[in-house]
């Protein structure tokens, strides 16, 4: 497994591309093993191949290294995911 993030326009958006790991469902995450002391302050929506995280505060600097930890045990539990109200399959195109 494999995971790294990459900046977006909005410097409160990382991508975190990930690799190794087939993700369960497209669409915003509500809940997963370690995340979920995360979610009240990221918003987290699973796409093809990342994870799109926006700090709500916009402070990386002091979340960003937690935050990865979190996310390297979710994705080694992706079983335990929840996603929001509008799951979509993910597809490649």
């Amino acid at each position: 497994m494999a995971v790294h993030p990459e900046a977006t326009a909005d410097p409160a958006t990382l991508r975190w591309m990930i690799s190794g790991v087939s993700l369960p469902f497209a669409g915003e995450l509500v809940s997963a093993p370690g995340l979920d002391e995360f979610l009240d302050r990221v918003r987290v929506e699973v796409t093809v191949g990342a994870v799109i995280a926006t700090a709500l505060d916009g402070d990386w600097g002091r979340i960003g290294a937690g935050f990865r930890t979190g996310l390297t045990v979710a994705l080694e539990r992706t079983d335990d995911w929840s996603v929001g109200l509008t799951p979509r399959p993910l597809t490649r195109y």
